[in-house]
């Protein structure tokens, strides 16, 4: 009878330690929709933005309300914005990782939430101009590196099939 007790309770701290460990994860940055389809074949993304084995990256953010500003590298090039196309809270961030897989996020610092100064990419790095805090894209998890926050910038939803791109959140 003792065994079986020991058992019961030993049972009971585990299920309890299990259920108390698994913390649902929770971003800070607001939700905000995010609906991107792109054609990589396509302008502007052609001969820009196609994986050909090295980390690249893009930055999207809405201008005007009636553009997506597309910022490559040091280029920047203004589209048209279609109907249905929305960047998230402060924007949106496509990259190409290390291992030739496509990654999104929102560009909105976890840490300050100021959607008004969006983290700026730096080579494998994202960082925020207001607090500092720095993310690396390299493995594709927009992980922190440097400062204080414990979360990664919020990611999106991504699919790639025959040169399309489709973000989702």
């Amino acid at each position: 009878m003792r065994s079986v007790k020991a058992i019961l309770l030993l049972l009971t701290v585990l299920v309890a330690f299990v259920l108390g460990s698994c913390k649902r994860y929770k971003n800070d940055v607001p939700s905000y929709p995010v609906q991107m389809e792109m054609n990589l074949l396509q302008y502007p993304y052609a001969t820009r933005f196609v994986a050909e084995g090295g980390f690249q990256t893009m930055t999207i953010s809405l201008y005007r309300d009636y553009y997506l500003r597309h910022t490559f590298l040091n280029e920047t090039i203004d589209v048209p914005r279609r109907e249905g196309s929305y960047v998230g809270y402060a924007g949106m961030l496509v990259w190409c990782d290390i291992y030739n897989e496509f990654h999104a996020c929102d560009l909105c610092c976890p840490h300050c939430l100021d959607k008004t100064m969006p983290v700026e990419v730096d080579g494998q790095y994202a960082i925020c101009p207001k607090c500092g805090e720095e993310f690396n894209l390299a493995l594709g998890y927009a992980t922190p590196t440097k400062g204080i926050t414990k979360q990664p910038l919020r990611p999106f939803q991504i699919r790639y099939s025959n040169f399309i791109l489709s973000v989702r959140n």
